[in-house]
């Protein structure tokens, strides 16, 4: 069979399949009871990062196969488009973890990266709680961590908390609650970036010293969907692409921050 052999290069500007979710599916709030409450800062200089780093990577040096795609468009139940019912963010989290872990897996490794996306679990770190998804390196040390919910939720949504976060106190306070849970994590095991996925909008984060002060960036948010004035020019693997490889040149984090200072108990 003829087909269309899929570099990395290629595969990493290539857009994540949308996701089948079931006319059923849960309905409520997977949001822990936890907010951010440290400053908070947009990461103006996100997407030109991003760009810079998927321009100037020597994508030649390590040309090999990563996978064959075929001819033309797919037909409808081929594999290269989705065929998966979801309902619940289990379901959402094997899609992630299908489109963009294991793919950008591959992609690192072809790239001489010493990088995956795997299961918290698998990593090597002792900590007590569990985040969704985690980048290690080859030696299972954890790099950076996300955490995933579900699209079809409206209180998961970032995009409108992440718009107004810095103008309107509602919004705000939304989107430090969305990220509360995450931001814990990046602290407590001493990693600069993370995550905050629905699969369809996702949102990366660096903890940084600014001022003296400890605090979360944030990036715009990034989506792949179909609709054209929500697309983001940047792909979301281009995006990953850029986060791990900062993640693997960043080293632990040295945020020493209280953790009542980074982080509040929401009441019930």
């Amino acid at each position: 069979m003829v087909g269309s052999v899929q570099r990395a290069k290629r595969i990493v500007e290539t857009r994540i399949p949308a996701l089948q979710v079931g006319n059923n599916h849960t309905r409520s709030s997977a949001l822990h009871p936890i907010s951010y409450i440290g400053p908070l800062y947009r990461w103006d200089s996100f997407e030109q990062n991003v760009n810079a780093e998927f321009q100037e990577h020597n994508w030649q040096q390590h040309n090999s196969t990563i996978t064959i795609l075929p001819l033309g468009p797919p037909g409808p139940h081929n594999i290269a488009n989705e065929q998966l019912a979801i309902g619940d963010e289990n379901g959402l989290q094997g899609r992630f973890n299908q489109n963009v872990g294991h793919v950008m897996s591959a992609v690192f490794g072809s790239q001489g990266l010493d990088l995956e996306f795997g299961d918290f679990k698998a990593s090597n770190s002792s900590y007590s709680r569990t985040p969704d998804v985690a980048i290690m390196n080859g030696g299972r040390d954890v790099q950076a961590v996300g955490e995933l919910k579900a699209q079809w939720i409206d209180v998961h949504d970032p995009s409108a908390a992440t718009r107004n976060a810095l103008t309107d106190i509602d919004s705000e306070e939304d989107f430090r609650h969305q990220i509360g849970q995450l931001a814990r994590y990046m602290r407590d095991l001493r990693v600069q970036y993370g995550f905050y996925s629905t699969y369809k909008s996702h949102v990366f984060l660096s903890q940084e010293l600014v001022d003296g002060q400890w605090a979360i960036l944030y990036s715009p948010v990034i989506s792949d969907t179909i609709d054209p004035e929500r697309r983001s020019a940047l792909t979301v693997r281009q995006c990953y692409f850029f986060l791990g490889k900062a993640a693997s040149r960043a080293g632990p984090s040295a945020n020493l921050t209280p953790t009542n200072q980074w982080t509040r108990n929401r009441k019930a």
